[in-house]
Order: structure tokens, then sequence, then C-alpha cells
């Protein structure tokens, strides 16, 4: 089975899934990963996300970094959605689902006319390297936000004589996004404003 035929089945699996729990965030595909194990048994797996304005919205925080946020969200509903859809060689189908926040619009924070270019995040990067990572080599970039959780505001219920609804609210940032080869638990990221670098281990 190629790759691409691979997206493809797992994009229907979310499809289906996502149809018949009603959930109504963006949720797509965000990497596909190909694994073997002792037995030679293949793996491929498609890890999914929430999506904001095309960019994935990622779990996992930068280790540091500060929050130069483009938008505030809010948390408006959660849903058991999934977040991983595998296949393996001998035929194997597996669904890792869990609670998914759904993430809507709150306000405007900043408008970005423009950010730190590939190039100039790269340099930076390799400029600011961990030492385990000296000798690794990049395989893949992106563009991801990041959500910083700063704190929770009341609603009306929904419900006449019900307790006000907390509601989460997250910032987000936009950071390039560095996948090495030696180690793709360790993700390198380059603030898109402010050019500062951080790492995040990837165990999503």
């Amino acid at each position: 089975m190629s790759i691409s035929q691979f997206a493809e089945i797992a994009d229907d699996s979310l499809d289906n899934m996502l149809s018949l729990l009603g959930y109504k965030g963006n949720v797509g595909q965000l990497a596909i990963i190909a694994e073997k194990d002792q037995s030679g048994t293949v793996m491929l797996t498609s890890k999914f996300a929430n999506f904001y304005k095309s960019l994935p919205i990622c779990s996992s925080l930068p280790s540091s970094g500060s929050a130069n946020s483009e938008c505030i969200l809010k948390v408006s509903d959660h849903g058991i959605v999934p977040t991983q859809y595998a296949l393996t060689t001998n035929g194997q189908t597996i669904q890792y689902i869990y609670i998914h926040s759904q993430f809507t619009d709150y306000k405007t924070v900043e408008k970005y006319d423009k950010i730190v270019a590939p190039d100039k995040a790269a340099k930076l990067l390799s400029e600011h390297l961990v030492p385990n990572l000296q000798d690794n080599e990049i395989v893949g970039m992106g563009l991801s936000y990041y959500p910083y959780y700063v704190g929770d505001i009341q609603a009306e219920p929904r419900i006449e004589g019900a307790d006000p609804e907390t509601t989460q609210v997250y910032e987000l940032t936009p950071f390039r996004t560095f996948y090495f080869y030696l180690d793709p638990s360790v993700i390198g990221l380059v603030d898109c404003k402010t050019g500062e670098v951080a790492y995040i281990h990837n165990t999503a």
C-alpha cells in the first residue's frame, strides 16, 4: 500500500467518525508515520489534529518561549473524536479516540504583516541546536499554532436556572516547526514573530 492510498483511507475513516459523532470542529491529518517492529510488521499511522485557518493546533507545548499571540480562541465544546488511525501489513486496523477540544474564534490579538521566513528560521535553529541534535538531519518543516492557556471566562448557562458555564480560553502563537531524522520525538520551533527558538518532546 502506498502512502497516498493510506492517507485516503485514513481521511475516509476520519470523515465517517466525525459525521457519526456530529463533531463540528475542523480536524485533519497532521502527519503520517511508518514504523516496523521486530517481527517485520509495518504499521502506518496517521495523526490527526484540530486546525485553525488551515494550520494545525498542536497539543504539545514548547519547553520555553513566549506567548506572542495572533488570536485568542475559546473551547466551545468537547467531543470524543479520533486522534490517530493505523493500518498494519498483517491487516490489523487500529483507531485511537479521545476527548478532543473544539475551538471557536474569540478575538484577534494582532495581525502579522510578515513572519520569520523559512530560511531565516532554519538559520536561527541551527545556531541554537541542543547538543544531542548537532549531527542530526532536518527532514521536514511546517507551520503550526501552539496554544497557551490564559484563563477562563464565564458564559451564560444553556439551561435557565443552571450555574454559569466556564469556558477555557487559549492564545495561539504561530511557529515554524522543524522535524529531525534521528529523533522524531523532538520538534524544533522558531517563533514566527520574535525568532525565539524552543523545543518540544512530541509524545502525543
